[in-house]
């Protein structure tokens, strides 16, 4: 007797479908992945230049340090030796009434303006890590096992950020 050939051609196309169905939630979730990585870049961006305006706040702070009053300047002159060589450094510190005129008011309010200003900026800046944090997380669950494991160091360095700056 001859035997029969079975015809597999409806479990090859459940088989293609399933892998067609499979392919279109792979390509679902590489969107979605892109769309978060997207905003994850933009937030980034965003908390970088934050972090530059907090830093010109810094400087702008210790600009007291660089406005002088030639009449009223004194100068600190030091040496050392660096490689056979020598080096002089000047230390300038404005003294005198108009400095003094300066820091009684105008600075002292550019002062206290300016911390709140960067407290805001930083509080900000803590926000948008928070997002990343969160959109990050979003971002793994359509990565596995190791998108968690990055997510939750990325997270981890992300909290340290906001507590160191």
């Amino acid at each position: 007797m001859a035997e029969e050939k079975k015809d597999y051609s409806a479990e090859i196309n459940e088989t293609k479908s399933k892998i067609a169905s499979k392919q279109s939630q792979i390509d679902d979730a590489q969107g979605e992945v892109n769309k978060l990585k997207a905003q994850i870049s933009l937030l980034e961006t965003a908390r970088t230049n934050i972090c530059k305006a907090k830093q010109n706040i810094v400087n702008e702070l210790a600009y007291e340090n660089h406005i002088f009053d030639y009449d009223n300047l004194e100068v600190t002159v030091s040496w050392s030796n660096f490689w056979d060589g020598s080096i002089v450094h000047r230390k300038y510190m404005w003294r005198g009434t108009k400095r003094n005129d300066f820091m009684d008011f105008e600075y002292q309010d550019f002062k206290t303006t300016a911390q709140t200003y960067y407290d805001n900026l930083d509080d900000i800046a803590d926000a948008i890590n928070n997002k990343i944090n969160q959109l990050n997380t979003q971002k793994a669950e359509h990565e596995g096992f190791i998108g968690k494991c990055w997510a939750a160091i990325d997270n981890f360095k992300r909290k340290i950020d906001n507590w160191t700056s």
